[in-house]
């Protein structure tokens, strides 16, 4: 398959102190497979999101983010390309959120702890989170 993909996407960020930053966007995706096949397939994918960051200097970092994500996709479901046209997600309404921290500790070791979350309109929610500690040298 081949997938032929154009997309916009215009964002307005806010920074009122350098510990301080919100981003907010807008994204149209629009795909298709131009190969022949019995049914063509073709996905618009209307993106809406809200990104919040904070910063401590060296020693910390906060991001926690929200996508409302509209897809109206055409084509057969369940196969590989749908999974990469849909990047994963169900046609329709869907929603992601996610809370990622960053801390500096003591002797060059790092802590990262990691939450996303998703919901499709027919699917239950689908919750993942990771912590991970890095040696720094």
């Amino acid at each position: 398959y081949n997938i032929e993909s154009y997309q916009i996407m215009p964002e307005l960020a806010y920074q009122p102190s350098n510990q301080f930053r919100i981003i907010t966007a807008y994204e149209f995706t629009a795909k298709t497979n131009p190969l022949p096949s019995e049914m063509p397939e073709s996905a618009q994918i209307h993106q809406v999101s809200l990104e919040l960051r904070w910063n401590k200097l060296i020693q910390r970092n906060l991001i926690a983010n929200i996508r409302y994500i509209n897809i109206d996709y055409e084509g057969p479901l369940n196969t590989p390309i749908s999974y990469e046209m849909l990047e994963a997600l169900q046609p329709g309404i869907n929603w992601t959120w996610g809370l990622n921290w960053q801390q500096r500790l003591a002797n060059g070791l790092q802590l990262n702890i990691n939450y996303q979350g998703r919901k499709s309109f027919a699917t239950r929610t689908v919750h993942i989170a990771r912590m991970q500690v890095t040696a720094l040298f």
